[in-house]
């Protein structure tokens, strides 16, 4: 057995579900008969005991389409996970399907202990968006098929839009825009135009959307001080020092949380959040919340589209992979991720089909619809802006404390950019 790398980031926005309620599975798209007969085991991440029902409903719908199998479900915790799996990857005691985040996977696939489902499931791979069956490759292969997604998106408030002068339909699409809009709302209504978030990875995604490439193609080599980011930290230091921003942007340790606070009390005109942050602004404001709009993702030349994905993986130790490989497949077809999807409520499936339906593709007025739709919609054209890296948690913060010591202006731009550079290509090596 391979030693496994430790250290592993967890990616808990694509693990957050908040709707209420339960609801069974569906039952189409069953798959090929499994001839042998087998009982395997199948490990998720904290989806009990919310999604009993659904997971029940799932199990049993593939148990009667395939009656030589039983699926034996276990629910781990999610701050558990790591340590579970070392060890049963340690003592060959993995289970034969696996609900894991994309960084830890990666670290099995590494090891070469995880099937390649570019050769065990090419017949699906039609199935999904293109970025969410790619966001689990490593070298030539796939490890993992695409289960449940998230993405991010902008909140706005039409009512400051339009005290402002501004069309209150048509939210910025460029970061000059935003520049532009966050200048008119601040001299229009003195409420901030825009909140950016320095606590985590947040700040150095926006750069990607920039269209600046922090990182060489394959990830191996650091670029932190280029002209291009240099620029970036200008662009934020213009908006903090006309106050455009709060300043709490570059200290909050809350992030979208003091976003939320600051929006639902009039204070802020837009921020980026996720599908379930709707919910939140509803709580917090009725009459906010009323006037909310929703936009696209804002991208500049070549940006990215960032989004999050958990998956589905089948250990190489499986001693029924023909049974792990068809339960996998069913659990992640696309009336079993619509069903998902809809008991929970912020999440979006990895199928191209589910674009079809109704709940993804149909308005009703309400913000928290919009935002459902609009999610839909960049998971179908988003990927995931980077992959597991080595180190990762060292080299993102020596990235985001230079960045916002260049945008506070606390010293050199260039040698604090170089500086966290030369860092992070050492942690590369």
């Amino acid at each position: 057995m391979k030693k496994i790398l430790i250290g592993c980031v967890l990616l808990l926005a694509a693990a957050m579900i908040f709707a209420e309620g339960g609801q069974e599975s569906g039952s189409g798209e069953s798959g090929a008969s499994v001839d042998e007969a087998a009982e395997i085991t199948f490990w998720t991440m904290s989806l009990a005991p919310r999604f009993n029902d659904y997971l029940n409903g799932v199990i049993s719908d593939f148990e009667a389409a395939n009656p030589n199998v039983t699926v034996n479900w276990v629910d781990v915790p999610w701050g558990d996970m790591e340590t579970k799996i070392l060890t049963a990857a340690a003592s060959d005691t993995l289970p034969d399907v696996a609900n894991l985040n994309l960084p830890f996977s990666q670290k099995l696939a590494q090891n070469d202990l995880l099937v390649d489902m570019s050769d065990q499931a090419s017949d699906v791979q039609g199935r999904f968006f293109e970025g969410t069956w790619n966001a689990s490759s490593y070298g030539d292969t796939i490890f993992a098929l695409p289960w449940y997604i998230t993405s991010n998106m902008v909140y706005y408030n039409k009512a400051l839009f339009e005290e402002a002068g501004l069309d209150s339909a048509d939210p910025p699409e460029s970061f000059d825009e935003l520049l532009e809009y966050a200048r008119e709302i601040k001299e229009s209504t003195g409420a901030y135009g825009y909140m950016t978030f320095f606590n985590d990875q947040f700040i150095m995604e926006e750069l990607e959307r920039m269209g600046i490439r922090l990182f060489n193609e394959d990830f191996s080599e650091a670029n932190f001080n280029t002209a291009e980011v240099r620029e970036a930290a200008e662009y934020y230091a213009t908006m903090l020092e006309e106050g455009l921003i709060p300043s709490e942007t570059l200290t909050s340790k809350s992030g979208t949380g003091e976003a939320i606070q600051l929006y639902s009390s009039g204070e802020l005109a837009m921020f980026f959040g996720g599908t379930s942050h709707a919910r939140m602004i509803q709580e917090n404001s009725a009459e906010v919340y009323e006037n909310t709009g929703v936009g696209p993702q804002i991208r500049g030349t070549g940006g990215k589209s960032n989004i999050a994905v958990m998956n589905i993986a089948v250990p190489e130790s499986s001693e029924h992979p023909e049974a792990a490989l068809a339960f996998a497949k069913f659990l992640t077809n696309n009336e079993n991720q619509v069903v998902f999807a809809k008991d929970a409520g912020s999440i979006v499936p990895s199928t191209r089909a589910s674009l079809e339906d109704d709940f993804f593709s149909k308005g009703d007025g309400e913000p928290s619809t919009a935002a459902r739709i609009m999610s839909a919609q960049e998971v179908s054209q988003g990927s995931v802006i980077f992959p597991p890296i080595q180190n990762w948690p060292e080299i993102r913060d020596a990235f985001i404390n230079a960045f916002a010591r260049a945008v506070a202006g606390e010293g050199d731009a260039s040698q604090l950019l170089q500086d966290a550079e030369e860092k992070a290509n050492g942690l590369l090596q």
